[in-house]
């Protein structure tokens, strides 16, 4: 392996010694200033390339490059910030193997990504957290059963029925909020920020939000939450309660996006409901699992098998959780 990286730059190879010995910060340095100038990401990928250079700045491709284990054992020792989302550590990942990618391409080296590696490790694998309704129920439990204020119990609700960006929903007024049935369902609005500017919509609430909402005192105008920022320290002891530590209020909107893809919608409206501009974000956010795959393909058997094998009673059942 190490002599296969190695083949194409040797140190007699004076053309692509400075390239192979380049820095992570001077690769990441080139990066957002060559290619990412005039993207709309650049904010986001400045702060990824702030937390790697601060953590492995000083190692040299050509260090990665024979030994690509360094990289694995730095992810395997879960380097993120504590409150990052899944998402957020896999764009972390994806900026790094970028970076390094365009500097091997840009500089005309002829050389293996060593990030490659790291994508393929299963201990470094993103894993997938997308609630149940089952796990959802029981997160209503644990906040009830360590005594949480009762608005843990509405945001979490609101990530529930929404699908919705913690800030998008955290972030209502009064004002957004329409609970009357003059004009049809009722309805909530949120903020988005399109093409630099920041766009309303607006959104039929369902029921459960509806419900909801109703619980909480309802004023005039001003902020339905009594908090500002997501209150990240009692939402982990109602996640480890409910044995699911590792969980997020950003992984519900997976859960929403595939709980109502499995029940029939169409992408254009789950889209446009969470502010996916892209058919690849809603692909990403979309995690059918084997209880939802097995709910479509038993349409596909004969009843008369499945019953002679005891099979209708717990799909049925399967089908109703789902």
């Amino acid at each position: 392996m190490t002599g296969e990286l190695w083949r194409s730059y040797t140190a007699t190879d004076t053309l692509l010694s400075k390239p192979i010995g380049a820095t992570i910060e001077a690769i990441l340095t080139a990066y957002l200033n060559e290619r990412l100038i005039n993207h709309g990401t650049i904010k986001s990928a400045r702060t990824y390339a702030k937390i790697a250079i601060e953590h492995m700045g000083t190692a040299t491709l050509a260090e990665l490059a024979k030994e690509p284990a360094i990289l694995v054992r730095y992810f395997r020792a879960s380097p993120f910030p504590p409150r990052w989302a899944p998402k957020t550590k896999y764009n972390y990942r994806l900026l790094i193997r970028a970076a390094i990618s365009y500097w091997i391409k840009s500089r005309g080296m002829d050389c293996p990504n060593p990030m490659n590696v790291v994508f393929l490790d299963p201990q470094t694998a993103i894993r997938e957290n997308v609630p149940t309704p089952e796990q959802y129920q029981a997160l209503l439990d644990a906040a009830a059963n360590i005594g949480a204020p009762p608005y843990i119990r509405w945001l979490i609700t609101a990530a529930w029925e929404t699908g919705l960006r913690v800030s998008e929903y955290l972030g209502w007024q009064w004002e957004d909020i329409d609970m009357s049935f003059r004009s049809g369902l009722p309805w909530y609005s949120v903020y988005i920020r399109k093409q630099r500017r920041m766009v309303k919509r607006q959104i039929p609430m369902s029921q459960g939000l509806w419900e909801m909402l109703s619980e909480i005192p309802r004023r005039k105008s001003g902020p339905v939450w009594p908090v500002e920022n997501p209150p990240y320290r009692i939402l982990k002891r109602v996640f480890r309660e409910a044995n699911m530590p590792g969980l997020h209020l950003h992984d519900f909107r997976k859960s929403y996006k595939t709980f109502r893809k499995a029940e029939g919608w169409p992408k254009e409206i789950t889209k446009a409901v969470q502010g996916h501009a892209t058919d690849s974000m809603d692909s990403y956010y979309t995690v059918f699992g084997r209880e939802h795959l097995s709910r479509f393909v038993t349409q596909m058997w004969d009843q008369s098998v499945l019953r002679q094998n005891n099979l209708l009673i717990p799909l049925a059942k399967s089908q109703r959780t789902a």
